[in-house]
């Protein structure tokens, strides 16, 4: 299990107290990680991960480190901008038809360097029995509405299908959009919703009152630079 890890474990002689470092779809179930990184770093650290299904709390820490692996099992990191206030619209809670609630999300960086990525993590409740399974997008949009880059996936990377979610419980869901060099330095805003595969259908956004507002959730403007 430490094998898996030895990358970070070089990299990293200590970290500050009280530092939260998060796992986006971790290789082993946290708990493990949380006795290996204690036992590497002592009680400086707080792990946690996206297979514990509640709210990370990025900003609730002194600081706090998002780490996630990509295709080759490299691990990259994204360090939490503190002070990174993330506002949406519609507003959360936000009811997708009759039986999907996006109930927050947390966004680790506003400010994000071309070659790096977007790291997003969005937190979904079944409100009801889920019949189908449905595909999260998040895309990145500039001002004409043209999409530049995105990330369309099953929850958690197809290991937690809409048709298993136990009504009420909470799924987090990470998401490490790639940002490459193709993408011109700049303000852009990102749009996230689910759809059905098979159709292509997104799913509407209801109001308090039953009826379809939107199909995406719009977050404030962030900034891509050099």
């Amino acid at each position: 299990m430490r094998l898996q890890f030895r990358p970070i474990f070089q990299a990293d002689a200590s970290f500050p107290p009280a530092t939260l470092l998060y796992f986006i779809n971790p290789p082993i179930e946290s708990p493990y990680i949380s006795g290996l990184f204690l036992l590497r770093y002592g009680a400086n650290v707080v792990v946690g991960a996206t297979d514990l299904g509640r709210v990370a709390g990025l900003r609730d820490h002194r600081a706090a480190i998002v780490f996630h692996q990509d295709d080759e099992k490299n691990w990259h990191r994204q360090a939490v901008e503190k002070d990174a206030a993330t506002n949406v619209a519609p507003r959360l809670p936000a009811n997708f038809g009759e039986t999907i609630s996006l109930d927050a999300l947390e966004l680790a960086s506003r400010d994000v360097k071309r070659g790096d990525a977007l790291v997003l993590i969005l937190y979904w409740r079944a409100l009801a029995r889920v019949d189908r399974d449905y595909t999260v997008f998040v895309h990145l949009v500039d001002a004409s509405g043209r999409m530049v880059a995105g990330k369309d996936a099953p929850p958690q990377q197809g290991a937690s299908p809409t048709s298993r979610w136990r009504v009420n419980g909470m799924v987090a869901d990470g998401i490490v959009m790639p940002i490459d060099e193709t993408v011109v330095p700049g303000e852009y805003v990102v749009e996230l919703g689910l759809y059905d595969a098979a159709t292509m259908q997104r799913l509407a956004i209801v109001a308090a009152n039953g009826q379809p507002t939107t199909d995406k959730i719009v977050l404030d403007p962030i900034q891509i630079s050099e």
